[in-house]
């Protein structure tokens, strides 16, 4: 008789908590109560004690019934029931809290790692674009000083074709590495045949030898000045004619070395 009603007082718990759920969806029959429930923030803990509700009377019945098997009488029979359900839920909260602390903490460094790994990402991908951008910053002022570079030698060479005289710039060799156009009617030569001559080819055979003499002082101690004040030059053109002719030389530095820059005019 016990046990049947200690089994009654379990199973009316249940039948209880089952009514009171069914009493709720009944009241409010536009709201799915167990959606409801799953949407909350704190469903895990309120699912616990739903559980919690549900789980008690059934182990303290369950207990009392296996001390009354076992010839336990009397109202202590009660206490033992309560006690073994408490202790029996209890383990069973505390291990499923624990399970769950301990899936927190994984989710919670796995997060971390993310976040972290997130970062790192982040901060290669911001040094990558600064690095891209330096480099077209370092193309853009590459491109930009060649567009000088190039704007400087046009510059440079329309004023060589400007000059109303004869231009030529030679190098340590003595060879011609730029004229301009008054150069090639000057002496009667092509542009091609006047760069990369000597000098010497532009003067008289007898006076070459002090040429390449006067040459060679003039590097070793360059100055803008006239060649040879006061005295008679002369030039000699493609087809052997000599006609007389004013020098001034002035001295450039360049990237590849000194040049001299060399003024010719017809007298």
């Amino acid at each position: 008789l016990d046990a049947t009603r200690a089994s009654g007082q379990a199973v009316g718990s249940v039948v209880s908590l089952l009514l009171l759920v069914a009493a709720t969806s009944i009241a409010c029959p536009d709201e799915d109560l167990f959606n409801r429930l799953l949407a909350r923030p704190d469903r895990w803990p309120l699912i616990r004690l739903v559980a919690l509700m549900a789980a008690l009377p059934i182990a303290m019945g369950i207990s009392r019934l296996a001390f009354l098997k076992v010839g336990l009488q009397g109202d202590g029979v009660w206490v033992l029931a309560i006690t073994v359900g408490v202790v029996a839920v209890g383990m069973a909260v505390f291990f499923t809290s624990q399970r769950e602390l301990g899936l927190l903490i994984e989710k919670e460094a796995f997060s971390r790692q993310t976040a972290q790994a997130e970062r790192q990402r982040a901060q290669a991908e911001s040094q990558r674009a600064e690095a891209e951008r330096e480099r077209a910053e370092a193309e853009s002022q590459r491109a930009e000083a060649e567009r000088e570079r190039a704007d400087a030698q046009r510059l440079y060479r329309a004023l060589l074709e400007a000059a109303p005289d004869a231009l030529i710039i030679v190098g340590l060799d003595g060879r011609i590495i730029l004229a301009n156009a008054q150069a090639d009617q000057m002496f009667g030569y092509s542009r091609e045949e006047i760069v990369g001559s000597e000098v010497e080819k532009f003067i008289p055979q007898r006076y070459r030898g002090n040429h390449v003499r006067h040459r060679s002082d003039f590097f070793a101690a360059p100055s803008v000045r006239p060649i040879g004040a006061g005295q008679q030059l002369w030039g000699l053109r493609h087809d052997g004619e000599e006609f007389p002719v004013s020098i001034s030389v002035s001295p450039l530095s360049t990237q590849n070395g000194l040049r001299v820059l060399a003024s010719i005019r017809d007298v």
